[in-house]
């Protein structure tokens, strides 16, 4: 099994899928390490490629629309979280020195939304409850915070595909429904 370097994962942000006590998962690292037992390259860059042909052969490539139209009742966003991220990244934009712009000059690099969590709509879409790494902690773990999840808890519907089995501490293998956020 061929695993990716902790430099790479530090360097990357990794889309990442696993099932939780039925629950299809997609995480995405931005720069975490991943544990051991989740940290197989080549079956990670399988499924990525697999659920990319998906999204794709599904003609999911213009979420808004799909959003909007066909899948409305499908999936349910974290608004509150996606604007925390959009207005801390502005935040950040609007305090580097170095950029010197002007405000109407700095709104463009600010990403919007819609760019943010579009991302993640596509995999609720196929049915995988999608989070975000929104901090990583000195011991190695992580916050992840949803972003995106399809309004059908336990879903069949992510296509069949062949995930590996975390357990998240903390998480009840009893949950109802996926939490809003959790630590690995």
């Amino acid at each position: 099994m061929k695993k990716y370097t902790d430099l790479y994962m530090e360097e990357h942000c990794i889309d990442v899928f696993f099932s939780f006590v039925g629950f299809p998962i997609h995480i995405l690292t931005s720069g975490n390490i991943l544990p051991p037992s989740l940290n197989d390259m080549n079956s990670n860059r399988t499924l990525q490629e697999t659920t990319e042909h998906v999204i794709l052969q599904y003609g999911y490539t213009d979420w808004k629309s799909v959003y909007h139209s066909d899948f409305q009742n499908s999936v349910i966003i974290n608004y509150d979280y996606c604007n925390q991220v959009q207005n801390q990244v502005g935040d950040v934009l609007r305090t580097y020195h170095s950029l010197n712009l002007s405000d109407n000059d700095l709104s463009h690099l600010i990403p919007s939304m819609d760019d943010f969590i579009e991302h993640f709509v596509l995999y609720a879409l196929l049915g995988f409850h999608s989070y975000n790494c929104s901090e990583i902690h000195e011991n190695g773990t992580a916050t992840y915070r949803k972003v995106a999840t399809p309004i059908k808890n336990k879903s069949n519907s992510y296509f069949g595909f062949v995930l590996p089995e975390y357990t998240i501490y903390g998480v009840s293998p009893n949950v109802k429904e996926m939490p809003d956020m959790f630590v690995m």
